[in-house]
């Protein structure tokens, strides 16, 4: 259980802050939505400690146990919603298509970018004879990357739309991450390098679009809770890769380390893809329809 503890603190954090700070552009304060918060709460506390044990084993009896718990919270959440006059997330909010690219985004930024960047660190220790301050400058050229796209990305085409900047970015991860595979036993940490630019590149564009695309995706009363549901998906996304990346690089067995992340890099690239194309696939609606039909 101690090992669950971050990962629990965290979910109850986000649900916590998300339920008390409120929309931003409320014009009233509202009640808290208690049972909203306890359901979400204990549900995304349940899902991170099933992803969390996923490390040890998709098919344990402590992980499916974990997480049929976590669908029957989460489940009940969604009811007490649809029957709340002022819920914490409105469950309209998923009728618009351009909501539901902003949760998909986000979802798989995490899964596919999150998970496996997180691991590199280990791949470079163990495998590259790379030291941790070492290791962590070279994952620096990834995030140092992704944090000054992110600032320039307000200077792209403004007739570009956020939908289109979180495929391209997407796309770009998927790519930087191929370029991440065919490590060979004796390889240099200088391979990895333009793996990681470009797949920065990629993360800097996903991310200034998802921020933007968040609160676009929503009426401006319901800013915060944009917000909110696009973090909380990112969240659980980073920690359903990193378990995945975990499990299959100790699938990998006798083939060692370098095949595992290998085959995790490839995986990855084939999830950010996979995003990709399902952001591309929710066709947005005008932003007069999206604010129009819900209160």
């Amino acid at each position: 259980m101690p090992r669950f503890a971050g990962a629990i603190l965290l979910a109850l954090g986000v649900t916590a802050g998300a339920a008390t700070l409120g929309d931003a552009c409320a014009q009233r304060r509202r009640a808290l939505d208690l049972r909203g918060i306890a359901t979400l709460g204990a549900g995304m506390a349940l899902l991170t400690a099933a992803l969390v044990q996923a490390r040890h084993g998709w098919t344990a009896s402590s992980t499916i146990g974990l997480a049929a718990a976590a669908a029957v919270c989460i489940g009940a959440f969604a009811v007490l919603e649809v029957k709340q006059r002022r819920p914490m997330l409105d469950p309209r909010l998923f009728a618009g298509h351009q909501f539901l690219a902003s949760i998909a985004g986000a979802l798989f930024t995490g899964l596919a970018v999150i998970g496996l960047m997180s691991y590199s660190p280990a791949l470079m220790q163990r495998e590259l004879h790379v030291s941790v301050l070492g290791s962590a400058a070279v994952l620096g050229l990834w995030s140092a990357t992704s944090m000054v796209v992110a600032l320039a990305a307000r200077s792209l085409p403004v007739r570009l739309p956020t939908q289109s900047r979180l495929v391209i970015g997407l796309a770009l991860a998927a790519a930087g991450e191929v370029a991440l595979t065919g490590l060979a036993a004796g390889a240099s940490w200088t391979r990895l390098v333009p793996g990681l630019i470009v797949t920065g590149v990629g993360s800097g564009i996903a991310n200034a679009a998802l921020g933007r695309i968040a609160v676009e995706s929503v009426p401006r009363n319901r800013a915060g809770m944009g917000s909110g549901a696009n973090n909380t998906a990112r969240y659980i996304g980073g920690a359903a890769g990193v378990a995945l990346v975990v499990s299959i690089v100790s699938g990998a067995g006798d083939s060692g380390l370098i095949a595992g992340w290998n085959s995790a890099a490839l995986v990855s690239a084939a999830l950010a893809a996979l995003g990709a194309a399902i952001v591309a696939s929710c066709r947005s609606w005008s932003t007069a329809t999206e604010k129009g039909g819900i209160g």
